[in-house]
């Protein structure tokens, strides 16, 4: 499987199109994308049940989505979030949300739905992700 690499500052501009375009509608979109993403990084922990939240982050790290990540049972912990642009006035990680997602639904094998409660974009330490029941 061949990756592609592009930068924060593409990623960025990239999502400021879709913006520009859909507005608020795009975050559903990035959403969607994240799922696609989180449904083959899922397959692949999925193979290492005994480790699956290690084996996660270490692809998510590895694929460049964030710095660190440190999964509980209700969600996660994030730092340096590729989607946590500075100056944002309202969460930004719609695609990691997506992605933890489907993390958590196959691990937790039912439907889950992630909300992200602060983020490194607005000024807040970290981004942390809520799995809601």
């Amino acid at each position: 499987m061949r990756f592609v690499k592009i930068s924060q500052d593409e990623f960025r501009k990239i999502g400021r199109l879709y913006e520009g375009v859909m507005s608020f509608a795009s975050y559903g979109l990035f959403l969607r994308e994240g799922h696609v993403f989180g449904e083959d990084i899922a397959e692949i922990a999925m193979k290492h049940p005994d480790s699956y939240f290690k084996t996660v982050a270490k692809t998510l790290k590895a694929r460049g989505w964030v710095e660190d990540i440190i999964f509980s049972d209700t969600g996660a912990i994030v730092h340096g979030s590729v989607e946590a642009g500075d100056g944002q006035t309202d969460p930004s990680c719609h695609r990691l949300r997506g992605i933890l997602e489907k993390v958590y639904e196959k691990h937790l094998n039912r439907k889950v739905s992630i909300s992200e409660v602060t983020c490194e974009g607005k000024g807040d330490g970290q981004c942390e992700f809520k799995v809601n029941d």
